[in-house]
């Protein structure tokens, strides 16, 4: 049986967390048309992205990814701003 599983901590959902690893553009592809959401991230081995309220504010590591308007987008490197 071929499942997909959909992890869910509140907002923004994640799929997994092996992007590039597990070449697994097409996981993300059916969550975001399953899930009808444009809030959806995906992150590389030995990333890091930080959310303050639902709103991604930093990323480090290898790589985030998006789907935005159906096109899938490596977000880049969001450095955290002292305040």
């Amino acid at each position: 049986m071929n499942t997909h599983l959909f992890l869910f901590g509140g907002s923004p959902p994640f799929t997994n967390v092996h992007f590039t690893e597990w070449d697994d553009e097409s996981h993300l592809r059916n969550a975001v048309n399953k899930l009808q959401t444009s809030f959806n991230y995906e992150i590389d081995e030995k990333t890091g992205a930080y959310f303050q309220n639902g709103y991604l504010e930093a990323t480090e590591g290898n790589g985030v990814y998006s789907i935005k308007n159906g096109v899938l987008v490596k977000i880049s490197e969001k450095a955290f701003e002292i305040r």
